[in-house]
């Protein structure tokens, strides 16, 4: 997950969030909330992997 690389390098979420773009579904081409990279930083972090937009790039 390239948002975790980016977040141990020392940018914040906010610095993050416009570049990664959902790949499928009803908000396809938009950026995810800060909210939503927050949440899967947590599960990326505690090992959940299969969140919904862990193919962010």
């Amino acid at each position: 997950m390239r948002a975790a690389r980016r977040r141990a390098g020392g940018e914040s979420v906010e610095q993050i969030q416009p570049d990664p773009i959902i790949p499928t579904g009803q908000r396809k081409g938009q950026n995810p909330s800060v909210a939503s990279i927050y949440r899967a930083l947590a599960e990326h972090a505690n090992g959940l992997g299969g969140h919904q937009y862990s193919g962010w790039r």
